[in-house]
């Protein structure tokens, strides 16, 4: 049992250290195009998969919250079981352009993978867009998205 705890504690501090290592930023565009930038903000390369996704939030939960997985080198999805592997120097930093209405979307609560375009899934109004890498812990800041 002490050496699972020790796994454990171990797995957690690489998490943490990889959320303190890669910083997130989303800026809006003209005509729903935004711009994320995943940097380096640590004196250490970082080297690993991420698996980001982009999540639209609505102000109720009426609707429920959508996801689409995103690919931060061709602004587009990316497919069942896969992730993308990232290296990084210290500073160095991954620009990409993405619009969402590129991606293929389903709501996070689902048993499949996303793969409908966004006026398939996503019903018309304003949302909160952010992007997450997921299992580091890694939130972009949040951006209004009308569709």
């Amino acid at each position: 049992m002490p050496q699972i705890l020790a796994l454990l504690a171990a797995n957690a501090l690489t998490i943490n250290q990889a959320h303190q290592q890669l910083q997130c930023s989303l800026s809006s565009e003209n005509e729903g195009w935004f711009r994320l930038e995943i940097r380096n903000t640590s004196d250490t390369q970082f080297s690993g998969d991420i698996a980001p996704v982009v999540n639209l939030s609505t102000a109720t939960d009426e609707i429920g919250d959508f996801w689409a997985p995103l690919d931060p080198y061709s602004g587009h999805s990316y497919g069942p079981n896969q992730s993308i592997w990232i290296k990084l120097e210290p500073g160095e930093m991954l620009k990409v352009r993405l619009d969402p209405r590129d991606l293929l979307w389903d709501l996070v609560f689902s048993s499949v993978w996303p793969n409908r375009p966004l006026n398939q899934v996503v019903p018309t109004g304003r949302y909160v867009l952010y992007v997450a890498l997921d299992g580091l812990g890694s939130y972009s800041n949040r951006l209004s998205f009308d569709w």
